[in-house]
């Protein structure tokens, strides 16, 4: 496959709803989610980042939802994110998902405090040292410390594999595309239709292909004529619209039927409803 048209679903995790204090992972829907994003059309998988609820997940739970996810995909490539801030914790979960077959592992910088490029090349170069698949950074300047030009240059230099850029901006993205081919998988649905504008990507990584991985698949592959791309452009906006109004992502998760844990309860229950709508043909 050509990387530049991989679609890589940024996975949900979904809570049982039994237990109103602290519900667990419901490890069955992560599997039959995983499943049936496989058969409409995602590629590869990245469990327990952003979309996934890292920050409130405990080590434990971030183990449980990789070997699900990694059962699940049945083949299909998975790199989950194993970010904990004791940077101990992080290399066990990754030599975990390693020894369970793991396409990869990404993580973000150090998050909330600010720090420094030696500290993040540090942080980094511990993973690196620790597996033999590749590590991937990750650069979402809305959420954690940033990883500019120089510092993704020295990561690379260091062995670090590639990195998911989730800036959002175009113009970076192909930047680094083109001086770092098939190394930058551009991530945010924004982008989701500009793979030709973004030069030679290793990828598109999507959180709304959990609720509609048809019109994120079609969007990657640019299928049909011009005015059904932008008709589709336009789906994709309005429906990025839509959630963000009825709750963001817990929003998507009521729509789908998952289970949310605290503090991401905040939903417009009727308007997630009206996001279950089915896919274009």
């Amino acid at each position: 496959m050509n990387t530049a048209q991989r679609l890589w679903c940024a996975t949900l995790t979904p809570f049982r709803e039994d237990r109103v204090s602290h519900p667990g992972v419901d490890l069955d829907r992560v599997r039959s989610h995983v499943q049936g994003l496989r058969k409409e059309g995602v590629d590869a998988f990245a469990p327990t980042g952003t979309t996934g609820e890292f920050l409130y997940l405990r080590p434990a739970e971030k183990a449980l939802i990789h070997r699900a996810t990694l059962e699940a995909a049945a083949g299909a490539p998975v790199m989950p994110c194993v970010f904990d801030p004791d940077p101990g914790i992080m290399v066990d979960l990754a030599r975990r998902a390693q020894d369970l077959g793991a396409f990869g592992v990404f993580t973000p910088p150090p998050v909330y405090q600010p720090v420094g490029a030696d500290d993040i090349l540090d942080w980094y170069e511990r993973l690196v040292r620790a597996l033999t698949i590749p590590v991937y950074a990750y650069h979402h300047p809305r959420t954690h410390n940033p990883i500019d030009f120089p510092l993704l240059e020295r990561l690379f230099e260091a062995g670090v594999a590639g990195m998911k850029d989730s800036s959002g901006d175009a113009g970076r993205v192909r930047l680094l595309a083109q001086v770092f081919p098939h190394r930058i998988i551009a991530g945010g649905d924004e982008l989701l239709g500009q793979g030709p504008l973004l030069g030679p990507i290793a990828g598109h990584m999507s959180g709304l292909a959990n609720l509609r991985p048809g019109l994120c698949r079609s969007l990657v592959d640019r299928s049909g004529n011009l005015l059904q791309q932008q008709a589709r452009g336009v789906e994709r906006d309005e429906l990025r619209a839509r959630v963000a109004e009825a709750g963001g992502l817990p929003a998507m998760k009521r729509a789908l039927g998952m289970g949310l844990r605290a503090p991401l309860r905040q939903v417009d229950e009727e308007k997630a409803a009206a996001l279950r709508g089915a896919e274009p043909a």
